[in-house]
């Protein structure tokens, strides 16, 4: 049995009080909440000192992540919990919870104004990649995966789209991967429900030129309603994108201790 594999740890989910499971390794916790959503109550976590075949948004992308040295993790919640009160915009929550990572990253010792929120799903200090999230929705319930880079130190960065960096890195601190995942629970259940959270992630929003789909460049302006990116074009219009493969930043982001 597939949940034989992990362990109930003693703290708690601060969503509904719910079990929080770790595992030393598997394939990735997302595979498994897909398995064991059902068996689970919203609010449970699925951790992983190591994930074996993690994975990122897009066909073909590998999660790369040092064993030990990461946080890794997938929180299952159901959809009225993973919502603000009164909104149905489930396709924010991959923004909700990129909000909540950048919160932690700040008040674990990040600096003031290099944490990005990039959409869809990237949060970057000062340009790296430091945390991608991953959300699957089914059957009125969200699983949010979330994979930051917390203690390594060393990454092969042979077919990575963006410089990958850990939060040890950027602050020059290593970090209990078990209070950090406790705080950054905490943060997940403010943070979905924030009626406010449009603002806040634009705050936040990592800002820069991109391409469109038809050749058209433009930059980027904001988030809409729904977590939609807005796209100021060069013609004077402003472009929804739904669909990250509409768009194409035009330029990397800066290098670590370059201004961004």
């Amino acid at each position: 049995m597939l949940l034989d594999r992990y362990t109930v740890i003693p703290q708690r989910s601060p969503l509904h009080d719910a079990p929080i499971f770790w595992c030393r390794s598997t394939g990735t916790t997302m595979d498994d909440a897909r398995l064991l959503g059902d068996q689970l109550p919203s609010g449970s976590v699925l951790v992983a000192d190591e994930q074996t075949a993690g994975r990122g948004r897009g066909e073909g992308r590998v999660w790369h992540a040092a064993a030990g040295e990461n946080l890794l993790f997938t929180l299952l919640v159901d959809d009225a919990d993973a919502v603000p009160t009164g909104s149905h915009s489930v396709g924010s929550v991959p923004l909700r919870a990129g909000l909540a990572v950048a919160d932690v990253a700040l008040g674990l010792g990040a600096v003031a104004g290099s944490v990005r929120i990039k959409w869809p799903n990237d949060i970057l200090i000062h340009g790296a990649k430091t945390c991608g999230i991953l959300c699957e929705g089914r059957g009125g319930r969200i699983h949010i995966g979330i994979g930051l880079n917390l203690n390594q130190e060393r990454f092969s960065v042979e077919s990575a789209p963006l410089p990958p960096t850990s939060l040890a890195a950027a602050t020059g601190h290593r970090f209990d991967a078990e209070a950090v995942l406790l705080m950054l629970l905490e943060r997940l259940r403010r943070d979905l429900r924030d009626g406010d959270w449009r603002r806040k992630v634009e705050l936040h929003l990592f800002r820069e030129s991109v391409i469109c789909a038809d050749g058209e460049c433009g930059r980027v302006e904001g988030i809409g309603d729904h977590g939609e990116l807005l796209v100021a074009r060069t013609d004077g219009s402003t472009l929804r994108v739904l669909q990250p493969d509409q768009v194409v930043y035009a330029s990397r982001p800066s290098s670590p201790g370059e201004r961004e």
